[in-house]
């Protein structure tokens, strides 16, 4: 994960998200942050 919340792998290809579960929370988390 970078500073800025941004999921990748090494190559900067997108990673898919297990469950959309996941990805809600990563949106959320993301909204918490203050950059």
């Amino acid at each position: 994960m970078t500073v800025d919340g941004k999921v990748t792998t090494k190559n900067y290809a997108s990673v898919d998200f297990t469950s959309r579960e996941d990805k809600a929370h990563l949106i959320r988390q993301r909204a918490l942050g203050d950059a």
